[in-house]
């Protein structure tokens, strides 16, 4: 409905809106940004990407951006009828067309959401050392980014790298840490990283006692 009033002056006396003002979402794009986030939540990524191609706020922005690798995910899964088809030659040079595009549309975009999704692409076209460093980069420029963590996990091959590893100082890491040992299957180091959890005021949380039942597990 918003978006079908996207010509109303909300300025005017005759119209008041109670708006909520969102952070890093410009009044201009909220309408846009809406629909698309409508469209994305329905999976329809192409149309909520073209919706926000012309945003240049932040969160729009990444809107874009996410739904356009999704839409050419989504492209990817629905086109392929036999599964060992999946990373064939053809879908590595869509990811590389992707990257791309990506690239310049980040440049001078530094934030951690865009940068986590640089990391996915890269690490999808296996280079992986590049994807380690900017994962690490959006990891420090916005630390409640969980999604920075499980991708940059995979890439952390030794116990030596993960204690050294520089994440900055924010509490998080010591979930990536605890969740990455586990991934290592070191499991008592994990264990013992979620006890540490528990003990420093997570002992409710649900995350933390399930991923201790399956380190446990791993060690049957």
């Amino acid at each position: 409905m918003n978006h079908g009033l996207v010509d109303i002056d909300a300025n005017s006396e005759k119209f008041v809106f109670s708006e909520v003002m969102l952070q890093d979402i410009a009044p201009a794009e909220y309408d846009n940004y809406f629909l698309a986030k409508c469209y994305f939540d329905v999976r329809e990524y192409d149309r909520a990407a073209y919706m926000v191609r012309n945003a240049e706020s932040a969160v729009p922005r990444f809107l874009y951006l996410y739904a356009t690798y999704m839409g050419l995910e989504k492209r990817r899964l629905d086109s392929t009828t036999d599964q060992s088809n999946l990373n064939d030659s053809g879908h590595v040079k869509d990811l590389a067309d992707l990257l791309a595009t990506l690239k310049p549309s980040i440049q001078g975009r530094l934030d951690g959401y865009s940068m986590y999704l640089y990391g996915v692409v890269l690490k999808a076209v296996d280079l992986t050392q590049v994807a380690q460093e900017v994962l690490m980069q959006s990891i420090r420029s916005a630390p409640m980014l969980w999604g920075s963590y499980v991708e940059l996990a995979p890439l952390i091959k030794e116990k030596e790298k993960l204690q050294n590893i520089h994440l900055g100082g924010h509490w998080m890491k010591h979930f990536f840490v605890a969740h990455t040992y586990i991934e290592m299957y070191l499991n008592d180091e994990g264990i013992k990283a979620y006890e540490d959890l528990q003990t420093a005021g997570f002992g409710k949380c649900v995350y933390v006692t399930s991923q201790m039942a399956f380190g446990v597990s791993q060690q049957k």
